[in-house]
């Protein structure tokens, strides 16, 4: 398995790009009509799940890039309800 990751000055943040992107959008959409917001998280999990299966990333690297881009999903919810 190779280790796909970035180095930030002297700490190895290994971040799941893909898992990020698609927390990021799920967590954005929350809240939206037509049952948007589940099936957003659904397809996120199944992104993240898909990552480590294919031997891209360690469970560890998705869970890191979920929580990041949850976090920037809430952000973008604050910044433009």
């Amino acid at each position: 398995m190779r280790r796909a990751g970035c180095w930030w000055g002297l700490f190895l943040l290994a971040c799941g790009g893909h898992s990020a992107s698609a927390f990021a959008v799920a967590v954005a959409l929350a809240g939206q009509g037509a049952g948007l917001g589940p099936l957003a998280l659904l397809l996120a999990s199944a992104i993240g799940v898909s990552r480590i299966y294919l031997g891209a990333h360690y469970p560890l690297d998705v869970a890191v890039g979920a929580v990041l881009g949850c976090g920037c999903g809430a952000l973008a919810r604050l910044i433009a309800p």
